[in-house]
């Protein structure tokens, strides 16, 4: 691929020059690119450093795919709403507890596994005279691919290990001709193609070379998309024709909107905004007083639902006195929630009883 110079510019030029009835924030795509970016900079190191499951890197990559994932789920539109991500999120969710007693080998293929599950996700289009949903690279799962290998050439410099970023350049650059083919054959968002060639990927050597990629790479991912097309394919982040319908809600019965009664007595009052579930937590025991809660804050951020399982987000306190998010799960059985840590294998699950 020709390269050229002036990234940003170039990016900047693109954009001035198309049409803004044209353009939209796909925020799917650029999505898509953090969650790889994520997944190959978490498996890059463990691969390279050896570094324990525990490690704040680690947890930290590992929470920013998982954020994304959730955040993708809450954004899937159309017949292609349904992509089943919560096996993508348990994987995640389970990497501290099921490869503590394994060798650097192994867990650097229980994160490799990560990426791959994702990508078969994400390798779906629909066309109705088609028989609806059938597998298929894609340019979701190009982006993807460009992402991870971003994200491994990044952990390799820093290594300074010159077989991962050259695998890293060649395999970014492959994965562009696969989006832009892809963009050809069914329609989906990887077009800019006079962008993706002003991309210094081929000469990235440096972990600055390839962190200076990021920026242009997911501003791409964005605005890279073609109108609906009934004749076409629909991928995960296509745009959908008319108004966006919003996505269904639960069963009731397993709904966890409505207010609940902790084991300690304080109250959780859990309400809808847009595609989260927020929950706030109300007349507080002097124990989350003295460590800093406030009544009515926000200590929840959920998503999903279905089956009654939601995925999410906890405020907890550490021990330097900080408010924090960690990643939990919540299932609905009836009047019973039952709630639990996804990143302390330690930690006792907690219930919670419906009062209305």
């Amino acid at each position: 691929m020709k390269q050229k110079h002036g990234t940003l510019a170039a990016l900047a030029i693109i954009l001035s020059m198309s049409n803004p009835a044209l353009i939209f924030a796909n925020n799917i795509q650029r999505l898509i690119v953090d969650v790889g970016t994520n997944i190959g900079l978490w498996h890059a190191q463990v691969e390279l450093f050896n570094t324990p499951p525990t490690d704040p890197s680690q947890v930290s990559y590992a929470t920013n795919a998982f954020n994304a994932v959730i955040a993708i789920r809450g954004l899937l539109r159309g017949p292609l709403a349904n992509i089943d991500l919560q096996a993508v999120l348990d994987q995640i969710a389970r990497y501290p507890s099921a490869t503590t007693s394994m060798s650097s080998a192994h867990r650097s293929s229980y994160v490799h596994g990560i990426y791959w599950l994702l990508r078969s996700r994400l390798s779906v289009l629909f066309l109705s005279t088609r028989g609806g949903t059938y597998a298929s690279p894609n340019c979701d799962s190009a982006f993807l691919d460009v992402g991870y290998y971003l994200g491994r050439g990044q952990m390799g410099a820093f290594a300074n290990n010159q077989y991962v970023v050259s695998n890293a350049s060649s395999m970014i650059l492959q994965a562009i001709r696969s989006g832009l083919d892809a963009s050809q054959s069914c329609g989906c968002g990887f077009n800019l193609g006079d962008v993706w060639g002003a991309l210094p990927i081929e000469n990235a050597r440096t972990t600055a070379d390839f962190q200076a990629l990021v920026t242009p790479i997911r501003g791409i991912a964005e605005i890279a998309s073609q109108g609906f097309s009934e004749n076409m394919p629909i991928s995960p982040s296509s745009p959908q024709p008319g108004p966006v319908p919003p996505p269904p809600s639960p069963d009731p019965s397993d709904s966890i909107v409505g207010t609940w009664r902790m084991e300690d007595n304080s109250t959780l009052m859990f309400n809808r905004s847009e595609n989260l579930i927020i929950g706030t937590i109300h007349n507080l025991t002097s124990v989350y007083s003295n460590l800093g809660y406030k009544e009515g804050m926000t200590y929840f951020r959920l998503s999903g639902g279905g089956q009654g399982v939601y995925t999410g987000q906890v405020i907890t306190r550490d021990s330097g006195g900080n408010f924090t998010w960690k990643n939990c799960r919540v299932t609905i059985n009836g009047s019973s929630a039952t709630f639990s840590d996804l990143f302390d294998g330690g930690r006792v699950s907690y219930r919670a009883t419906r009062i209305r």
